[in-house]
């Protein structure tokens, strides 16, 4: 397919940044929610219109080992997308 995914912008608490979401250490059971937009354009005609995106946090410097997180089973979302839209001529 000719999918192209072009960001649009990034929100989170404290940051609008493309790359991602620089946030504090969060308490056991706290949540925190973030929403990317996206511009799609060039799906062909009769074109699949699933996309699946995920999500993920970890530590910024990559040190898994000393990041302390007692369960990494939860640190990761998935998400069947259908993507909509009219045409452009």
């Amino acid at each position: 397919g000719g999918d192209w995914f072009n960001p649009v912008s990034m929100q989170c608490p404290g940051s609008t940044n493309l790359a991602g979401c620089d946030l504090p250490n969060l308490a056991p059971g706290a949540t925190v929610t973030a929403t990317y937009t996206l511009n799609v354009c060039c799906l062909v005609r009769h074109e699949n219109r699933h996309a699946w995106l995920e999500a993920s946090v970890g530590p910024t410097d990559g040190a898994w080992g000393t990041w302390g997180d007692q369960n990494l089973e939860n640190n990761s979302a998935t998400f069947d997308v259908f993507i909509i839209g009219k045409r452009v001529k």
